[in-house]
């Protein structure tokens, strides 16, 4: 992650894909690619590898909780809260960043039923 730590994103891409045609079984390389895809505002990218990831290792919370931050992102509210929930069953000790994701859409759903019901 030095490439990706250096902000030198699309360098980074590059290397995950190397190591992807090397061994395409390396399933932290999907992970971190993953990860400098959503810094680099590819979030759709980003989600299509972590559902793969999801596939291949269903009982890792940091993958749901990385899914739910993308559906966030893009305002698909009900993936999102979904993922985070699974998050917790697979690992309660995770449960304060899982509560202040969830509480931010819940706000912000918040504030959007106030705005629909001021335009009536």
């Amino acid at each position: 992650m030095t490439l990706h730590n250096q902000n030198l994103l699309n360098e980074a891409c590059a290397c995950f894909d190397k190591a992807h045609d090397l061994d395409p079984s390396n399933i932290l390389n999907k992970y971190q690619k993953s990860q400098v895809l959503l810094t680099m505002g590819k979030e759709q990218e980003a989600l299509e590898l972590l559902l793969d990831l999801k596939q291949e290792l269903p009982k890792e919370a940091p993958v749901y909780i990385n899914i739910g931050k993308i559906y966030k992102k893009l305002g698909q509210v009900q993936p999102a809260l979904e993922n985070f929930s699974a998050a917790l069953d697979l690992d309660p000790k995770d449960i304060n960043q899982v509560n202040n994701m969830m509480k931010t859409i819940e706000q912000q759903n918040d504030m959007s039923d106030e705005q629909n019901d001021a335009e009536f």
